[in-house]
């Protein structure tokens, strides 16, 4: 149905797009590189941006902030290209910006859990990405 694609494209795959009551995953993806965007994003997602040398959450966020249009450009050719629904370069654009602030959320949840010492490094939770996104429209 038309929900569960708007959900592919716009969301990234932190479990914020599922409501079929299963729990979020608790671990990484990618344990390996903890800011992985392995971690934070679905797969076609990740092939997508790592066209561009985009592995990690903190590229995405400089990517997103130094050529905003230009990715959202590719992101509709790119759809094209691979035969998916297609966008307009707007709502590829939102969708970038959706990925780069939870990316940037993650990446800073990430690194306090580091300074911190956890073991056992975790994605933050869906309240602690919804806030990042209200903080910005305030």
């Amino acid at each position: 149905s038309g929900n569960v694609e708007l959900a592919e494209f716009f969301l990234p795959k932190m479990g914020m797009a599922c409501s079929c009551g299963k729990r979020r995953p608790t671990r990484l993806t990618d344990p390996e590189e903890p800011t992985s965007i392995k971690n934070i994003l679905r797969p076609w997602q990740v092939r997508f941006l790592a066209g561009f040398g985009i592995t990690r959450g903190d590229q995405l966020v400089k990517a997103h902030h130094r050529s905003a249009q230009a990715l959202a450009s590719a992101l509709r050719k790119y759809r094209h290209r691979h035969h998916m629904v297609a966008f307009k370069t707007k709502s590829c654009g939102m969708a970038l910006q959706i990925w780069s602030r939870t990316a940037k959320t993650y990446v800073r949840s990430i690194r306090q859990q580091l300074i911190a010492g956890t073991d056992k490094l975790k994605p933050p939770n869906t309240m602690e990405i919804l806030s990042s996104f209200l903080e910005k429209m305030q």
